[in-house]
C-alpha cells in the first residue's frame, strides 16, 4: 500500500506493471522477476485506509508492505532517511475499533526482519522505533511530542496504528516502512526544503527494498 504523493515510487513500479485495475484508487499488478505484486494507492488518513485495507483483506491480501512519508520527531533523522516501526502510539480512533485502548499493536515480526534485511541488502541506512499516529496534524503540541518521544515514538503519522490493528485483528502479515520527512520539534517545524532532491532519489531504492521483501514473502 503506497501513498499517492511517492511519485518517485510509484514511477518506479510502472515500468513493472502488466495490469491496472480500476477501483477506489489504482491497483496495479507488477510482475517482478516473475512474481505478482499488487501496489494500491492508498487513502490518507486512518479511517479511510482502514478501509481499503479491510477490502484488500477481503478479496485475499496476506502480505502487506506501507510504504509512505512522515514527520520525524529526531533531528538525527534527515529528510529521506529509511524508517522501519517497530510498534505505533495509537493517537487516533480507528483503531480502538478493533482493540481496546491498552492493546499495542505491533508489524509483522516476520515481514519487519525481511524489511530490515532488504534494506541492508540495499545498502540502506535505517532507523527503528514506534510510530505515533494521530488524527490531528495541527494538533501536534510541544507537550504531546515530549510525551510520546518518551514512549519511543521517532515518527509521526495518520495511518500506521490503523493499519496495525486492523492487520493483527485479521492475523495477516503488515510492517511499513517510510522516508523521514520534515521535522517535528517543540521549537517549531522544518520542512527541510532544500533535501526534496534526497527524498526522489529514495523512493526508487525504497521500490527495490519492498519488492524484494514481498517476492520473497512466503505462506
Amino acid at each position: 500500500m503506497v501513498f499517492p504523493y511517492m511519485r518517485g515510487f510509484i514511477q518506479k513500479a510502472d515500468s513493472f506493471c502488466v495490469r491496472k485495475i480500476e477501483w477506489f484508487q489504482n491497483l496495479r499488478i507488477l510482475d517482478i522477476e516473475g512474481e505478482n505484486i499488487g501496489l494500491y494507492l492508498s487513502r490518507i488518513g486512518a479511517p479511510a485506509i482502514a478501509i481499503d485495507l479491510e477490502e484488500l483483506i477481503y478479496i485475499g491480501g496476506r502480505f502487506f508492505v506501507l510504504v509512505g512519508g512522515v514527520g520525524v520527531l529526531s533531528e538525527e533523522i534527515q529528510r529521506g532517511d529509511i524508517i522501519i516501526p517497530d510498534g505505533a502510539i495509537r493517537d487516533e480512533g480507528t483503531s480502538h475499533h478493533y482493540f481496546p485502548p491498552e492493546k499495542e499493536v505491533v508489524p509483522s515480526e516476520y515481514l519487519f526482519e525481511k524489511l530490515k534485511s532488504s534494506s541492508k541488502d540495499e545498502g540502506l541506512k535505517f532507523f527503528t522505533g514506534k510510530v505515533w499516529t494521530t488524527d490531528a496534524p495541527y494538533r501536534e503540541t510541544p507537550t504531546r511530542i515530549t510525551e510520546f518521544s518518551k514512549e519511543g515514538a521517532i515518527c509521526v503519522d495518520m495511518e500506521t496504528s490503523a493499519c496495525f490493528a486492523v492487520a493483527n485483528y485479521y492475523n495477516v502479515e503488515l510492517a511499513a516502512i517510510f522516508s523521514g520527512g520534515d521535522y517535528v520539534s517543540k521549537e517549531g517545524w522544518d520542512f527541510r526544503k532544500g533535501d526534496l532532491e534526497k527524498s526522489k532519489d529514495i523512493q526508487e531504492r525504497l521500490f527495490r527494498v519492498v519488492s524484494k521483501t514481498l517476492k520473497e514473502a512466503k505462506l
